[in-house]
């Protein structure tokens, strides 16, 4: 089948990446301290003549699982453009310290890496909506390397796009009736 050009620009949709972060870190603390006491409490459980402990334990932490789910927000990104990507990058140049700094390491930098995450996060993210650079800027400095780190590599792997339909080859392999044993 023959495409036109028109098929191709009205066929094309940005691919959009997701990163869900949990907002209240206390609750995602408390979940794995809980899991911790959990771990001891069940082993005392079974090797010690009680009334099980653990069972009350796993329903404290399955309710902190709801709420730390309730806290959880939505990152959406879309690619800006490989032309619009580019030009980002030439308006934030790295600094010489950044550029030394990464010589130290055998690394080379294409990018300022104070200016330029929060400039790509702005142009790029569909949600949460009323976002600027200002925003991420600050976002970028207040929240811990966790939150920031998966939030980014988000943003980044929202520029390169998809480029090719998965294999799905054990889908295939499973509706064909033909799934590889398990020897």
């Amino acid at each position: 089948m023959s495409r036109t050009a028109t098929d191709v620009d009205k066929a094309w949709q940005p691919t959009l990446y997701r990163a869900s972060i949990c907002l209240d870190s206390e609750l995602v603390l408390d979940i794995e301290r809980l899991e911790q006491q959990l771990d001891r409490e069940k082993h005392l459980d079974s090797n010690t003549n009680r009334t099980a402990v653990a069972p009350a334990i796993a329903t404290r932490i399955l309710a902190l699982r709801e709420q730390a789910k309730a806290a959880e927000v939505e990152f959406v990104f879309k690619s800006i453009g490989r032309g619009a990507y580019t030009d980002l990058i030439r308006k934030h140049p790295p600094t010489d310290e950044q550029m030394q700094d990464a010589a130290t390491i055998g690394q080379r930098l294409g990018w300022n890496t104070d200016s330029f995450p929060p400039a790509l996060m702005a142009l790029a993210a569909v949600e949460p909506t009323g976002t600027d650079e200002a925003w991420w800027a600050r976002k970028y400095d207040e929240w811990g390397i966790g939150q920031i780190t998966r939030v980014w590599n988000t943003c980044l792997a929202a520029q390169g796009g998809v480029v090719e339909v998965p294999k799905a080859t054990a889908a295939s392999e499973l509706m064909s009736g033909s799934e590889p044993s398990s020897n």
